[in-house]
């Protein structure tokens, strides 16, 4: 692996020496002398600062999933990322933290952060019924002091206290079912270190940052959408606060929520990624992924044949047949599945040919260089448009008007003489560098196949049936071919079709440079994709390499379900990889047959190959909460899980499909 690859790591917690609070510090010292001890101490009042009810937009780096995205996104557990990774430690929720964890005589304290993420849903909160994410802003005086709603008992300072301050109000009874459990609390943070700040496909991460997950899940509905508001609040003196609640309590629970925002969950109407791949998979292993043409019936046998290439037969009307060459006329495109001669009947150059001059035909660059390099002062005019031009600037024009001025004196009410018509605008000649630009485009375009008529290059619908994918080596001749056409299309200008064929070549020169061809290979292949992934997942990861590692890989859509791909290293490409869109690293479970299911992997991250199933460990079906300790014990090795073993279970990493053999980077 090269140094340069990224690292990922997670552990359970980033404690700061001291938490947040005021401090004594005490320093003695003694001297002895004879049977005299002279003491002395010094104090130094100390306080250490942290974020308490507010928190700095900076310090949120990021959140899932993203503010006003919809999706489907009731099987995944949101979270927050806070660019400082000590800071939800900074701070106890209890003074003293809630209790030892599991163990023996000698236990080791719980690390229980002092944040957590919250999920409400549409006519949950009073004050937000549509999970907008919307809070109510306060001071810190008038939220403690606030009789109609519980709230914590906290001591401020009297700069605390005239602070403002965001709050959200939740229904008692909710809150009590939605309040993550003392228990579960060390499971809902931990600490993602890179070693390089990193991207994960939605946003740029700083090398260390602490998680926090909510342990909730959004709503699915069945149709529509719903909205869903998450809010990381303050736990500081929340869980005394909760034990205290009585029947005859407020019948609200005011916190401060420190971030808001909200997105909205859609239903999973159709199979999902891995399930559309798994189809494409299973084709190309029936099929062999081979780009060929359909089967076709010899008249003699009556029996299906399967040809060697791509080329498809065509019809031809009798008299064009050439009787004398046996072979019934087909047509190859540039798309092939394997390297090596065409059959003399195959059509294919010389429709490439053709359809390079009609290509270029209706490139307005082009057009427009040839009208500019062909205006000459010597040429005789030839259209009828110039014949009258010619007309109207030889000075017939002025000799008749001179004739109706002299006659001016014999009529009762003379016109005025008519003025000499302007002559029609002439367009600027152009220049060599707009030639040289417009010839250059064109065999760039030409080149990569850009502007080729789909059935040129799938011939037969068969060849591409829906959901399957194909490879192919480009005919490089064929191609060759096209841009010729391309440059044919100015011949009755000896300059510039010699101007434009010397372009061509020389861009046709560097493309083969950028694609490798120069290097050895001495063509191109590439990729058919025709499935449900190009139209629903537009953004789909197509990457390609060999012994030497990736290759550049050129993509261009040739119609709403169908993707062309080109891989620039000609054939050593050796495996390619189609993943899914990044979506960022987040947290949540997968659809098994009997419900939400998490995967289970080993100390190394690899799948077991275990599922473990979610229903039998929800606090409550109802709300969607879960019982994070119960589901830490039975998903993660050992006997004493811990809050980074449980985040490496519940990540959801975008799917990926590898063809070929996988680079060893990836093993």
């Amino acid at each position: 692996m090269s140094d340069h690859t990224a690292t990922l790591s997670l552990s359970s917690a980033a404690i700061p020496s001291l938490s947040a609070g005021d401090y004594r510090i005490t320093a003695e010292y003694g001297i002895t002398t004879g049977d005299e001890v002279h003491q002395e101490s010094v104090q130094q009042a100390v306080r250490v600062a942290a974020p308490r009810f507010r928190l700095d937009p900076g310090l949120v780096a990021r959140v899932y999933p993203p503010p006003a995205s919809t999706g489907a996104y009731d099987t995944v557990l949101p979270h927050a990322a806070l660019s400082r990774p000590t800071l939800p430690w900074e701070r106890e929720p209890e003074p003293g933290g809630l209790g030892p964890g599991p163990g023996g005589d000698n236990p080791p304290l719980r690390h229980e952060p002092w944040l957590a993420l919250l999920l409400f849903g549409p006519g949950e909160l009073p004050d937000d019924p549509k999970a907008l994410g919307r809070t109510t802003r306060t001071t810190v005086r008038d939220w403690l002091a606030d009789t109609s709603c519980s709230v914590p008992n906290l001591r401020t300072t009297e700069e605390e206290s005239a602070s403002p301050c965001q709050t959200v109000r939740i229904p008692t009874a909710l809150f009590q079912r939605v309040l993550p459990a003392p228990s579960d609390l060390a499971h809902l943070a931990h600490v993602r270190t890179a070693n390089a700040p990193y991207s994960d496909g939605v946003s740029v991460l700083p090398q260390d940052c602490a998680v926090l997950v909510a342990g909730r899940l959004p709503a699915a509905p069945a149709s529509g959408t719903v909205a869903q508001a998450a809010h990381l609040v303050s736990l500081e003196g929340v869980h005394t606060m909760a034990e205290s609640l009585t029947s005859d309590s407020p019948a609200h629970v005011r916190l401060v929520s420190l971030h808001s925002w909200s997105f909205n969950c859609a239903p999973d109407t159709g199979p999902g990624f891995g399930a559309v791949l798994r189809g494409l998979v299973g084709e190309c292993r029936t099929t062999g992924g081979q780009f060929s043409a359909p089967p076709v019936c010899d008249p003699g046998t009556s029996k299906a044949q399967t040809p060697r290439t791509g080329a498809v037969r065509v019809h031809l009307s009798p008299a064009s047949l050439d009787e004398e060459a046996g072979a019934p006329p087909c047509y190859g495109g540039p798309l092939q599945p394997r390297t090596g001669r065409r059959p003399a009947s195959d059509l294919g150059y010389a429709d490439a040919r053709a359809l390079g001059r009609t290509i270029a035909l209706g490139r307005a660059d082009i057009l427009a260089a040839g009208r500019g390099t062909q205006r000459t002062p010597s040429r005789a005019p030839r259209t009828h448009q110039e014949q009258f031009h010619a007309l109207l600037t030889s000075g017939a024009a002025r000799d008749l008007g001179t004739a109706l001025h002299a006659h001016r004196a014999v009529t009762k009410n003379p016109a005025p003489a008519p003025a000499q018509p302007p002559a029609p605008p002439t367009a600027p000649a152009r220049s060599p560098a707009d030639v040289t630009a417009a010839a250059e485009l064109l065999a760039a375009d030409l080149f990569q196949l850009r502007g080729v008529p789909f059935c040129h290059l799938v011939p037969d619908p068969r060849m591409l049936p829906a959901e399957t994918l194909r490879f192919f080596h480009v005919d490089e001749t064929w191609v060759q071919e096209l841009i010729t056409g391309a440059a044919e299309v100015s011949a009755s200008s000896s300059g510039l079709r010699s101007t434009i064929e010397a372009l061509t070549a020389a861009a046709v020169r560097r493309g083969r440079t950028l694609t490798g061809l120069d290097t050895g290979a001495d063509h191109r292949t590439g990729l058919l994709i025709r499935s449900q992934l190009v139209a629903d997942w537009p953004t789909l990861h197509v990457n390609a390499g060999g012994t030497d590692g990736p290759v550049t890989v050129r993509r261009r859509a040739l119609a709403n379900d169908v993707l062309l791909c080109l891989f620039a290293s000609g054939s050593a490409v050796t495996w390619v990889e189609l993943a899914e869109p990044a979506h960022g690293l987040h947290f949540g479970f997968s659809r098994g047959d009997d419900g939400l299911q998490t995967v289970v992997r080993g100390p190394d991250g690899e799948d077991t190959g275990q599922r473990v199933s979610l229903a039998p460990l929800m606090r409550s079906a109802h709300d969607r909460t879960l019982n994070l300790t119960a589901l830490a014990a039975k998903a993660c090795p050992g006997p004493e899980p811990t809050p980074s073993q449980l985040a490496v279970q519940l990540i959801r990493s975008p799917f990926r499909q590898y063809f070929g053999n996988p680079p060893q980077e990836q093993h």
